[in-house]
Formats: structure tokens, C-alpha cells, sequence
């Protein structure tokens, strides 16, 4: 008897000396409360925390009997942990009920004031079963629960603790307790014909049974939308021609079951148009060429702000001009010798030109091309030089470049000089970029500055960029872009077809270690590729298959 008593005492203490340091734990009047006295019920509603398990219950009550489980659950009430209390919140950015600024509090539940005028709280049958099926005495206390009735309240806490999950596994295993709530139940009814509780019982019954039923329908419906999500994952997976042979879609986007989702419901425009408008042979239809191209001048070409004044160039008072040149010396590129920061040289021996953008029309190598520009960029002339060597360089290995829309910013990023004069950058844009349609943009960063990240071990070259180790002056940078350029230009369809793309594990292995690191992914593949040819390298034929299956530009 006395192991018997530890065992209550346990169980009805410790939650209690939780609760006095927890702030939920506190009570407040609910609308009811102020009202007056009113008959309490010693059960609290079922809350949406950790769920009782028939086994749990069945155990204690072999132990304790039915009554010590009933105290043990109301014990839950209070805050424990045990899944009976139900903790309220006031309105967002409070911290207590109606915007009080108090803690979070449980309420009273209470089966009657529940129902009176002006009531705060909500009943609903499954979360407050316990409450809801509560029969007092005509002294207000509590009728014992039977060891049927404790056996529905578990499997109903166990039922509540995962109702609102979704998933296919979710509306299995929330079917399977439905069926043994309502198993239950029939065997509950079958032995308390009278019972005074039939009409709550009748009332869980019938929300059971339609709740079943729209789990059974959302079952169906996520099943039907999974199979409908790998269909179109499947189509988004496919390239046109051999294409296929050499490039797979990057796993970030269908490599696995989270990837998955990205193909239910409403799609992304660009994989929408890849799935949906294609031509009879697997092609990009026309319509998805425009849709894409159009997002990517909108996404792409969107990021890059060409307003002077989002980029500022500051130096701190007392910093001169010699000053300026002394730090453009002292910080140089480690494959030209050239300064990393010759956007300084706008500070250091400035320009006269009006401090505003133009577009002009210019002849470069040949061909009209529109240039906007500043005419204060003190670098403009040594970058315009670039561009010109750039296409004069495509031009003569061959390949025709029709017009481009350049942009020339005179700055391509923010730079502060502070009074140390230590330099700090930001707010940096790519050092060249290419934006379909035709829309190419030379940041200031790229004269004589290239980048100088070793290639990894195993990739081809010291270098993970092939302009670095062709062209570091900044034209081969420049060549890279228009390879994208007449990529596009060529075959538009094939170009947007790679996006999301990557090499299979192989194939990955030869445009690596024959191209450049940076060749890693397929479009990029393409632009170096181009690069290389330009500069008179040599390929494989496997490079070759590779960069004319993708549309690879050709000469003449």
C-alpha cells in the first residue's frame, strides 16, 4: 500500500513544483469567471501537446486504480507537460491575452461557464472531450470515469496530438486512430446503453466519421497531386536531342524527395514553360524562348543597378590624392601587377567629363554598337578598349557578333577609403555579365584585375577561370560573356534548356579537368569553351560532342 501511495504522491507533486516557475501555469479570470461563482469541473481541455498512449493509461490504472489516472490527467492540466492543458496567447507582438503584456496563462475551463454569455473560450469536442464529457454530481464534482471511458480519452489525446499534420503518413496514421476511437466507442456504447453521456459520445462519434472522411480525401488528393508533381518532375528532367546524353538537371531541383514539391501546385514560370511549351520533337517552342528570355532580362538584369548613385566611391577627409595613387600601387593583382582598385583612379586624377550617364552609338571592331557610359568614369576609355579587343579577338577566330547593348558603369562596386587608408569594398556587381537577349555589362573592377582562385586539385590549369590564365587583362572576361551571347543568339532554345542543368558524374570529370573548374556546370561549359577556341586551344572530341550537343557557338 505504501509503494502504491509514492506512486500517486509522484505523480501529483512533480508536476506541481514545475509549474510554480513556469508562467503558463498561472490562472486568470475568463469573462465567466467575472460573472460570479460558478460549479467547476476538475477537467481541463485537451491541448495539442504530447499525447497520452492506451498504454500508458492501461498501465497506471493497474497500479492505481481508475481514480489516481483521473487525478494524474487533471494533474496535466496545470501546465505538466501531459498534453490536458491548453495554453492561450493573446494577439501578435503581446505577450499575454488580449494584448495585456501578461505572460502566457492557461484558462479555467469550465463545462458551464464555457457555454454562458460573453464566454471566452471556444469548445470544440475533440480538443475539450474531457471537458465536454464531464458529468457532475449536484455538488459539482466530478463523476468517475470508467476504465473504458479513460481508454477513449487516451486514444481521443492521442488522436488530437497529431490532427492537424498533413502527408500522406499523416492521414494514414489518423485514420488508423479514428478507427480506434470508433472501435471503442461501439464497445463503450455496447455495455453503457444508458449511459448519460450517450449525446457527447453520439456527438464525437459523428465529428470522427466526417473528419475521417476528409482525411480519406485528403489522402486521396495529395496522392493524386504526388503522382501529378512526378509526372512533370519526369518532363522537366528531359532535354531536347542528345542533350540528354551529356546533361542530367541539377539534384538541387528534382535530385530528391524535397525536390519533389517544387512540382506541386503553381510552378515557377521558367519550369512551367520548360514542362508545358514544347514543340512536337522536344524542343522550346518560340513562346517559351520569349518567356524565358523575358525573365531573365527581368531577374537577372534586375539586380544590377545602373544608377550612379547607388554606388558610391568615399574617401575619408585628410586622404590625398597622392595618397590614392600610393594605395593603388601598394594593392596589386597577383597575376598583372596591376592595381585591384582602379576605380580609386577616379579620386586620384579624376576625369572632366559631366558626372551623368549617356548612351551613345559606337563603332566596336566593326560593328554599331550602343555603349552607356559616364563621362566622368575615369577608366572608361581603357574599358571601352577591352570591349573593342574582346569582339575584335571573337571576330578574327572567326565567329560573327551581332550588336550588343553595353553598359559601362563607372562604378561596378562601393569603395571606402578610410583615414588608415584601408579600403573596404561592397554593394559589388559581376566583374562581366551577359543578359539575354543581348545586354552585356563590363564592371570597373575587371581592367587588368582578374580573378585569381586556384583551380582545385585535379582541375585543369592553376587557375579557376580559363580568362585568367588566356586573357587577365579583362578581355578574356569579356570574351566568356559574348560566348554566352552568341550561345543565345544561336540557339536560344538549347541555351535555356540549361537551365538547372549539371553534368552526370563522367562527364562533369572531362569538363573540369580538359576545360576549367569553372566549366562544371553545362552553360557555363559552353562560355568556356568558346573562350578557349577564340584563343586557339585545342580540344577533345569528347569537349566537342559535349559543346556542340548544348548549341556551342560555331565559327564562320
Amino acid at each position: 500500500m505504501a509503494k502504491r501511495y509514492a506512486l500517486v504522491r509522484n505523480i501529483q507533486r512533480t508536476p506541481r513544483s514545475i509549474d510554480t516557475h513556469r508562467p503558463e501555469a498561472r490562472t486568470r479570470e475568463t469573462a465567466s469567471d467575472a460573472a460570479g461563482p460558478a460549479p467547476t469541473s476538475r477537467w481541463p481541455a485537451l491541448g495539442e501537446r504530447e499525447a497520452l498512449i492506451p498504454g500508458h493509461v492501461l498501465g497506471l490504472q493497474r497500479q492505481l486504480g481508475n481514480r489516481a489516472v483521473q487525478r494524474w490527467i487533471e494533474r496535466g492540466a496545470a501546465g505538466s507537460g501531459s498534453g490536458f492543458g491548453r495554453v492561450t496567447e493573446g494577439a501578435p507582438g503581446t505577450e499575454g491575452p488580449a494584448g495585456t503584456g501578461e505572460a502566457p496563462a492557461l484558462e479555467r475551463l469550465d463545462s458551464k461557464a464555457a457555454h454562458a454569455p460573453g464566454s471566452l473560450i471556444q469548445r470544440e469536442i475533440v480538443a475539450d472531450w474531457p471537458t465536454e464529457s464531464d458529468v457532475t454530481d449536484d455538488k459539482g464534482r466530478s463523476k468517475k470515469r470508467s476504465k473504458q471511458l479513460l481508454m477513449i480519452d487516451a486514444a481521443v489525446a492521442q488522436y488530437q496530438a497529431s490532427r492537424t499534420l498533413k502527408g500522406t503518413h499523416a492521414f494514414n496514421q489518423n485514420i488508423a486512430r479514428i478507427d480506434n476511437i470508433l472501435g471503442l466507442i461501439t464497445a463503450f456504447r455496447a455495455k453503457k446503453t444508458a449511459s448519460i453521456r450517450s449525446a457527447k459520445m453520439g456527438e464525437l462519434r459523428d465529428t470522427l466519421v466526417a473528419e475521417r472522411a476528409d482525411a480519406e480525401q485528403a489522402k486521396a488528393d495529395e496522392q493524386a497531386s504526388l503522382a501529378e508533381a512526378g509526372e512533370r518532375q519526369t518532363a522537366f528532367g528531359q532535354f531536347s536531342g542528345d542533350m540528354g546524353d551529356h546533361a542530367t538537371r541539377d539534384p538541387g531541383f528534382t535530385g530528391n524527395a524535397g525536390g519533389l514539391t517544387r512540382f506541386q501546385g503553381e510552378l515557377n514560370p521558367r519550369i512551367k514553360s520548360m514542362i508545358e511549351d514544347r514543340n512536337d520533337d522536344g524542343t522550346l517552342s518560340d513562346e517559351a524562348i520569349a518567356k524565358m528570355t523575358a525573365m531573365d532580362r527581368e531577374n537577372e538584369g534586375g539586380v544590377i543597378d545602373f544608377d550612379p548613385a547607388t554606388r558610391q566611391l568615399n574617401v575619408a577627409e585628410g586622404v590625398s590624392q597622392d595618397d590614392l595613387a600610393g594605395i593603388m600601387e601598394a594593392q596589386v593583382n597577383p597575376v598583372t601587377g596591376e592595381t585591384i582598385y582602379p576605380e580609386l583612379a577616379n579620386a586620384a586624377n579624376p576625369a572632366q567629363g559631366a558626372d551623368q550617364q549617356v548612351t551613345e552609338s559606337m563603332d566596336i571592331a566593326g560593328i554599331d554598337m550602343d555603349v552607356t557610359y559616364n563621362p566622368s568614369d575615369a577608366n572608361f576609355d581603357d574599358r571601352l578598349a577591352l570591349v573593342v579587343q574582346a569582339v575584335q579577338n571573337v571576330r578574327d577566330a572567326g565567329f560573327n557578333v551581332p550588336p550588343l547593348d553595353i553598359r559601362l558603369p563607372k562604378l561596378g562596386r562601393t569603395l571606402t577609403v578610410g583615414a588608415d587608408h584601408v579600403v573596404t569594398t561592397g554593394d559589388e556587381t559581376h566583374r562581366a555579365i551577359f543578359v539575354a537577349p543581348d545586354f552585356m555589362h563590363v564592371s570597373s573592377a575587371n581592367i587588368n584585375n582578374p580573378l585569381d582562385t586556384k583551380a582545385s586539385q585535379g582541375a585543369k590549369g592553376p587557375y579557376k577561370f580559363s580568362s585568367t590564365a588566356l586573357d587577365p587583362s579583362g578581355s578574356g572576361t569579356i570574351v566568356h560573356e559574348i560566348g554566352h551571347f552568341l550561345h543565345y543568339v544561336e540557339n536560344p532554345g538549347k541555351f535555356h534548356e540549361l537551365f538547372a542543368s549539371a553534368f552526370p558524374g563522367p562527364k562533369r570529370v572531362i569538363a573540369t579537368g580538359e576545360v576549367s573548374e569553372y566549366a562544371g556546370k553545362p552553360r557555363e561549359f559552353v562560355a568556356e569553351v568558346f573562350l578557349g577556341l577564340v584563343y586557339g586551344t585545342d580540344y577533345s572530341d569528347a569537349v566537342m560532342e559535349m559543346y556542340e550537343s548544348f548549341g556551342g557557338p560555331a565559327a564562320g
